[in-house]
């Protein structure tokens, strides 16, 4: 899994572990599709059905999902309906609009995505220590880290935010859900979530927003210590207020 950079004052087991991991996979070459199944604590689906040297194999992981491993030693979860989320309904979710304050922009490179930000709030970073995101930003003056990953994938929006969950508790112990709840941001229906769980002695605050479609999918999400969580909640809700979601431009035919 890949790294998060929070700062040096980030101890480095959270910066292994929080981003939302790719829904495809790739083993090293020569490793057979057995040794995958036992990699990736895989059960068999329909073992008197399928053999080894079948095209495709179906396989199911500890909780629950099912994927595909394939000839090549590549693999990917099984395309299914997002499950209907047992928190808000979409046409009942609270609408979020961006900040009137917030006039500064980033431009995503999918071209779909924008962040709108208050100025003098939050600076971007010339790098970010997680290779899959696209941008990190650094709250001023404050120890807040803001991610955001735009990849060029569709999936459940449902299955984005388990993912999320899966990630957040693999990176931190005792994690406790505290919100997962449909939102409209600026015409674009989310997922947010927000938890709160301990990395050593310290309890961290992690809070994002979830989205997919033909734009992809869009991961933007914040960490910072509970114990600076009550000041800055309202940076990082008008933070994620800001992002702003426009159709993914038609392919000229």
């Amino acid at each position: 899994m890949t790294a998060v950079s929070l700062q040096s004052t980030r101890p480095p087991e959270l910066n292994r572990r929080i981003p939302v991991q790719s829904t495809r996979g790739i083993f090293p070459t020569g490793r057979s599709r057995i040794a995958a199944l036992l990699l990736l604590g895989l059960t068999w689906i329909t073992a008197e059905s399928q053999s080894v040297c079948a095209e495709e194999l179906k396989a199911r992981t500890r909780d629950g999902r099912e994927v595909v491993l394939k000839e090549d030693g590549t693999w990917e979860f099984v395309t299914k309906p997002a499950a209907a989320d047992p928190t808000t309904a979409p046409e009942d979710a609270p609408k979020i609009t961006k900040p009137e304050k917030a006039v500064e922009t980033y431009k995503g490179k999918l071209g779909t995505l924008t962040l709108w930000l208050e100025p003098r709030k939050w600076k971007k970073l010339a790098k970010s220590g997680n290779e899959s995101a696209e941008v990190q930003f650094q709250a001023i003056g404050n120890d807040v880290a803001a991610i955001i990953i735009h990849e060029d994938i569709e999936f459940g929006l449902d299955e984005l935010a388990d993912i999320a969950i899966e990630n957040m508790e693999g990176g931190l112990k005792d994690v406790e859900l505290l919100l997962r709840e449909r939102r409209i941001v600026n015409g674009q229906e989310m997922i947010a979530l927000r938890a709160v769980g301990h990395l050593g002695k310290s309890e961290m605050i992690f809070c994002g927003y979830y989205a997919s479609g033909p734009f992809g999918s869009v991961q933007v999400f914040l960490i910072v210590q509970q114990k600076h969580f009550e000041k800055l909640e309202q940076q990082i809700e008008d933070f994620l207020a800001g992002i702003v979601i426009t159709p993914k431009p038609a392919e000229p035919e």
